[in-house]
């Protein structure tokens, strides 16, 4: 039999609205579609291949048109826009205001002076960054202690300029040591170093007299020193009794007295001792009179030229001649273990001495070969060593006219004054 099969040809949509990246839909509403009637003239089944066939070929044909009609989008042209200037960028608000120039310095310094070798103008201070300044001693009070600090005692006065260590030998006999200049040392940095070994060895003290008071004997260990110079260093400084506190002397030369002032004293450039590398100070003046070295006023070298001239042209002063110079120290000893020697290469023993802080016949020093640290201070409950040594003289000890005093720490040595004197 024959069949008559009405295919629907799908027509495109009316006015699509296709966005970027998006592709056309290829099949409308029903009801826009168009009828194929197809006639068969055969079987059923074959009826129905036909009917799917033409709707095919026409679904083909009409995405073909589809895609030459519309078509992909072609990009947007893009509209040039004004350039929008810039907003002002306001100036920056200063943090802080502004700095004035700092006043000249009433005195030259020390750098500037290396440096540039013209006069320097008068002052109080001669100054260097801060880490340390001078004042010239010109009230006779101080001076008149200065001096008796550097008279020696009747037993010793005889014998100056004699003795194995003397750096610089005279050129003729002399018999008294005259103060010609002196200057108050400041140094702000190495005093607080030197107040915050205070602390420690105050700290250490009272501990050591905590323990000597329960012990049996009743002896302390913490009785101050008697030395040469407790008179007129009372005067000059105030000291503190309860770690011990003295002034004592330290002879220096030309070379090392800007080092000194720089970086207070270094245990660690000791080279040459017979007691251990440490700093050596003394309360007899003939004893650091050996250590001292001549300044003639006359040398030429650029090192003599420096000091002259924060020494004395800082001030207005001329050159008082041939002169030798030493530091006044303020010291602290601490709890002090004495000994009689022997030097080295000898292994030093403790002995008693003025104050009972020692028994006798101890070693003296940590290590007997390195000779950089003393022994602990024994019967504490702490560990902590003795804070200074001190070499009695004697004819049973190997120094026989003068006592020498050993700090093995430059922090609990502060000087206080710059003498220069001279032998007549």
């Amino acid at each position: 039999g024959a069949y008559a099969v009405s295919v629907t040809a799908l027509a495109p949509p009316a006015a699509p609205v296709i966005r970027d990246g998006q592709e056309p839909a290829l099949v409308g509403p029903a009801e826009d579609g168009m009828s194929v009637l197809v006639l068969a003239t055969t079987a059923g089944g074959a009826a129905l291949l036909i009917a799917l066939g033409c709707c095919c070929l026409c679904r083909r044909r009409l995405r073909t048109c589809l895609h030459g009609c519309l078509g992909p989008k072609p990009p947007p042209t893009p509209v040039p826009r004004a350039p929008v200037p810039a907003p002002p960028v306001p100036a920056p608000t200063p943090l802080l205001p502004p700095v004035p120039p700092r006043e000249p310095l009433a005195s030259p310094r020390i750098s500037e002076l290396d440096l540039e070798g013209g006069t320097p103008r008068p002052g109080a201070d001669a100054v260097l960054d801060d880490a340390w300044s001078l004042e010239k001693v010109a009230d006779a009070d101080r001076l008149g202690d200065l001096a008796k600090l550097f008279t020696p005692p009747g037993d010793t006065r005889g014998t100056l300029g004699v003795g194995a260590d003397y750096f610089w030998l005279h050129h003729s006999k002399y018999t008294k040591l005259t103060v010609k200049r002196a200057w108050a040392v400041h140094m702000p940095l190495q005093e607080t170093f030197y107040r915050g070994k205070h602390a420690v060895i105050a700290r250490q003290m009272r501990e050591v007299r905590e323990v000597d008071q329960r012990s049996a004997g009743g002896a302390t260990r913490t009785a101050p020193t008697t030395t040469l110079t407790d008179q007129a260093g009372e005067r000059l400084v105030c000291m503190d009794a309860t770690c011990n506190e003295k002034l004592l002397l330290h002879g220096t030369k030309v070379s090392t007295i800007k080092a000194i002032l720089n970086n207070g004293f270094d245990e660690r450039r000791t080279t040459r001792a017979a007691f251990g590398d440490g700093n050596y100070l003394a309360e007899d003046p003939s004893k650091i009179d050996q250590y001292t070295e001549a300044d003639p006023g006359t040398a030429t070298d650029e090192e003599s030229k420096n000091l002259h001239r924060f020494l004395y042209e800082a001030y207005g002063d001329a050159h008082p001649g041939e002169v030798f110079y030493a530091f006044v120290c303020q010291v602290y000893l601490g709890c002090p273990i004495y000994t009689k020697g022997p030097g080295a290469p000898g292994h030093p023993t403790s002995v008693p001495g003025p104050t009972a802080t020692c028994e006798a016949g101890l070693r003296v020093f940590a290590h007997d070969e390195r000779r950089r640290q003393l022994i602990d201070i024994p019967g504490l409950r702490s560990s902590f060593p003795f804070h200074s040594l001190i070499v009695e003289k004697g004819p049973d000890s190997v120094v026989k006219r003068h006592r020498e005093f050993v700090i093995f720490d430059g922090n609990a040595i502060l000087p206080k004054y710059l003498v220069a004197y001279a032998r007549e």
